[in-house]
């Protein structure tokens, strides 16, 4: 089976979902988690010093040494995918929460762990900067658990994404956060539209 059909699209509870073959999805998998570190340092985006998170630009020319990841990125451009970016997030790393400028970006994880989370504001009234705050404090299973709790009680959403499945991030406020002892890594990538 070529990677043409390997790909394919569909709509479940009001998320887009790219979805890749197994065999596919296992090799780039294995390539990103075993290799990002040799990456060419060319191909790195700057980020928050003080996130600590790791990002690099994913062009058509991308580092040769990942075929799957090119693989990926030429899949993605031609479902209109642009601004192709790849995210580390080492142990214990988060985001603050902010708000992303394209309507439409959507997200498809790598790698998948259940304290990797996502955070959405919904309550228009929630102090986004006394959350920061509160956010960035969190170092505790406890003051995770009680963080979390206190967002949820407060009308917010918190998801945890699988892997090889491709997430519309929308335009509300959000945070993402990795708790766990391994790397989150995701791609990213803006669409001009929703993917239907």
């Amino acid at each position: 089976m070529d990677i043409n059909t390997q790909i394919s699209l569909f709509q479940m509870n009001g998320l887009i979902n790219v979805e890749y073959s197994v065999d596919f999805f296992n090799e780039l998998q294995t390539e990103l988690v075993n290799g990002w570190q040799d990456i060419n340092p060319k191909f790195v985006f700057p980020t928050p010093i003080y996130s600590n998170i790791i990002s690099f630009n994913l062009y058509d020319e991308f580092d040769l040494n990942f075929p799957n990841t090119i693989n990926v990125i030429k899949e993605i451009k031609k479902i209109g995918g642009m601004y192709l970016r790849l995210f580390i997030y080492p142990p214990y790393t988060r985001t603050t929460f902010h708000k992303d400028a394209p309507q439409f970006r959507y997200v498809l994880p790598i790698t998948g762990d259940e304290k990797y989370f996502n955070y959405e504001i919904t309550d228009t009234t929630t102090n986004q900067s006394e959350l920061n705050k509160k956010f960035f404090q969190i170092d505790t299973d406890e003051k995770l658990l009680k963080f979390n709790s206190e967002f949820l009680e407060d009308g917010n959403k918190i998801y945890n994404w699988n892997q090889n499945k491709s997430y519309l991030i929308g335009t509300n406020a959000h945070a993402h956060l990795n708790f766990s002892n391994t790397n989150r890594i995701v791609i990213v990538f803006d669409h001009k539209g929703k993917i239907i």
